[in-house]
């Protein structure tokens, strides 16, 4: 019924999309009030048949894409059509959202257990234009017992850490893609830019006990295993953010490679 209402509105032909793009175009463009472009659309579609393609579908839990200068498409998942909220605002740029660094950040409405993440598989990743300027800010993450997440430093560098796991830390600048995965028994942390993608630190341990509680911040990190307690807001300009199951070094460099042909394409922007 969606569809067919907007079918005028939407630009390519409905039974040329897979149906999880036909979905998420609806509903930017019921959000937004204008249709995604034929170019963002055939993106968008491109990016779903080639994760599906790779059986990595499945996997993704949420993936938010706020390009959209538009506060209701930007806090659409991708993949659920589940939707988020934006406390206190954002600024919503073509091809970006930023918060200020103190007050505004990204509330997913959903937890880590809630999502499907376990003890031993998560993955996390954020693609940012710049390294925040807010020393100790979290692009992503929740948790007070066990906390999974993000933490930028000025120095710079990138810390992520899963379940309250080990820590691994990435040196230099935040800007690009960055990622993380708990699977198989690892915790690794990855960058990738214009210019390369690499793994930025790993390491080897049990699972922890539990999953930090709460749901998941992006822009800031809730640090309540019951409630809404942001702390660590983060001033970088971003581009996507989202989570899923743990996935392999393999896997995450073909991620990255499809997030940032989605982005680029989609927003004439360049990855840093």
């Amino acid at each position: 019924m969606i569809a067919l209402a907007l079918s005028t509105s939407i630009i390519r032909p409905l039974f040329s999309l897979d149906a999880a793009a036909v979905s998420y175009i609806a509903a930017v463009t019921i959000a937004k009030g204008s249709a995604p472009t034929s170019t963002q659309q055939t993106a968008i579609n491109n990016f779903i048949v080639a994760e599906k393609a790779a059986s990595r579908w499945t996997g993704h839990k949420r993936i938010y894409f706020p390009i959209w200068a538009n506060a209701a498409a930007n806090a659409i998942d991708l993949k659920t059509l589940a939707t988020g909220t934006y406390p206190n605002g954002a600024t919503h740029d073509a091809g970006y959202v930023v918060g200020n660094g103190t007050s505004q950040y990204f509330d997913t409405g959903v937890t880590h257990s809630g999502a499907g993440l376990t003890a031993s598989s998560g993955y996390m990743f954020v693609l940012q234009r710049n390294h925040p300027s807010v020393n100790f800010s979290a692009p992503i993450g929740a948790g007070a017992t066990y906390p999974t997440d993000f933490y930028v430093q000025t120095t710079p560098q990138f810390v992520a850490r899963y379940s309250a796991g080990d820590t691994v830390t990435g040196a230099g600048s935040s800007a690009g893609i960055v990622s993380a995965a708990r699977f198989s028994g690892t915790r690794k942390l990855f960058r990738r830019t214009t210019a390369a993608r690499a793994l930025m630190a790993s390491t080897t341990g049990a699972d922890s006990a539990g999953l930090g509680g709460g749901n998941i911040f992006a822009m800031a990190n809730n640090v309540s295993d019951a409630g809404s307690v942001p702390s660590g807001w983060c001033d970088s300009q971003f581009g996507a953010f989202g989570f899923g199951m743990g996935l392999s070094d393999a896997d995450d460099a073909a991620v990255t490679s499809n997030l940032k042909t989605l982005w680029e394409t989609c927003t004439g922007l360049t990855l840093p």
